[in-house]
């Protein structure tokens, strides 16, 4: 019995090894989509990650550059850009945004009593960051940052799309499926 087992466990044991493990953005076989962390319009300083595990809307910031790090973030996700707080202007008004986590890593219900972001529907993300940027001299400055730039949703390319105002912020949609 117990050399049967042997060849099982090791048959096991090396598919294990050789098989894919997911990421973030795929974990629960969902597609995720992943895109730019731009710092003072110009400065890729990271990624924001944005994924749906079938129960819950995922957003998740990461500063992979150098020198980086998060000071603070702040969310909006709507079905609608008009959802999103802005001024008159268009601009957003981040500090009205629904969603604000020092750490950047967000969990946000599909159905709650205030929404219900079934598969199958189109939001608007405003990805907003305040980061801070210490030099190897000791030179300091903080930047506004912004989710932005493109992604493959698996079919087209999906680009981020500025508001209305005059600021350089931009939002991106994220089709929940």
């Amino acid at each position: 019995m117990k050399k049967a087992l042997l060849p099982i466990l090791a048959l096991i044991l090396a598919l294990g090894l050789t098989l894919p493990m997911a990421s973030p953005a795929t974990a629960h076989g969902f597609p995720g989509h992943t895109i730019l962390l731009v710092a003072g319009q110009h400065e890729e300083v990271g990624n924001v990650q944005v994924w749906y595990d079938g129960v819950n809307l995922h957003v998740k910031y990461n500063i992979t550059a150098a020198g980086w790090q998060l000071i603070e973030t702040h969310l909006a996700v709507a079905t609608n850009i008009a959802d999103v707080p802005q001024n008159n202007n268009g601009n957003p008004k981040v500090g009205q945004f629904p969603y604000a986590e020092p750490d950047g890593d967000y969990t946000i219900p599909l159905v709650t009593a205030s929404h219900n972001w079934a598969p199958v529907t189109n939001l608007v993300i405003a990805a907003h960051a305040v980061v801070r940027y210490t030099g190897p001299c000791g030179e300091v400055r903080e930047e506004t940052a912004w989710g932005m730039g493109r992604y493959c949703d698996g079919h087209d390319w999906v680009y981020s799309i500025p508001f209305g105002g005059k600021s350089w912020a931009e939002y991106f949609e994220y089709l929940v499926h």
